[in-house]
């Protein structure tokens, strides 16, 4: 009890380097009890040590078949590791156990799955339709953002950052079907997506569905478990 008012403590007062270490010195001397490892998971999600989070969730999962919270927890903690396949697995046992509030993550992580042009052994043509959807998505998603902005430039009269997205989008449309032969403009066109994604994030506020998807895979784009 003692350990677990320290931990709370030095959650509350934001060290959290200490907090990491108290918890991972208590999970050692944690007996094989699925409850408490479900406890010690919930506790590094707290620090965002999404990690030995998972590691402690899955443990508490092979201890207890029977536990949803378990594989909620894994498959959350999988999520925010941009382990997208593993977090699917899980999420997908505590929904169709009955769990629907893990429906919203495990519905953005099949977009992502769907989305993601970068996936190994993609055939060209899939790939190229993939690149297309991304490209398409973003340009809503910025013609939106412009709209509500009044599509207005810098008071200094340069370009505001959502004008410079629309002149890359417009240099980038003619260019679009030779994405599928040219990896470099694949990769333009994809880059070109995430910065509008992370852009219109940031000015125009959260966003949802594909373009959520787009955002994430892009955070994530050098460690998405594809």
């Amino acid at each position: 009890m003692a350990r677990l008012e320290l931990i709370d403590y030095l959650i509350r007062d934001n060290s959290l380097t200490q907090a990491q270490a108290e918890i991972i010195a208590m999970v050692a001397g944690l007996p094989p009890d699925p409850q408490l490892l479900h406890r010690a998971a919930g506790l590094f999600m707290e620090i965002g040590d999404y990690q030995n989070a998972l590691d402690q969730f899955r443990r508490a999962y092979q201890l207890d078949h029977n536990s949803l919270e378990a594989a909620q927890g894994a498959g959350e903690a999988a999520f925010k590791l941009g382990r997208y396949k593993t977090a699917q697995r899980y999420l997908q046992i505590a929904v169709n156990g009955g769990r629907t509030q893990a429906s919203d993550i495990l519905n953005t992580i099949e977009l992502i799955l769907s989305s993601d042009p970068f996936r190994q052994n993609l055939p060209a043509q899939q790939r190229l339709h993939r690149t297309e959807q991304a490209y398409e998505a973003a340009s809503n998603r910025l013609q939106s953002c412009m709209n509500s902005h009044g599509n207005t430039g810098t008071s200094n009269g340069t370009p505001s950052p959502l004008q410079k997205l629309d002149q890359q989008r417009q240099q980038l449309r003619p260019k679009l079907r030779r994405a599928a032969q040219d990896p470099d403009l694949l990769d333009s066109i994809m880059n070109f997506a995430f910065d509008v994604e992370e852009t219109t994030d940031q000015e125009c506020g959260l966003t949802t569905g594909i373009d959520r998807a787009l955002l994430l895979i892009g955070r994530n784009r050098e460690r998405v478990e594809r």
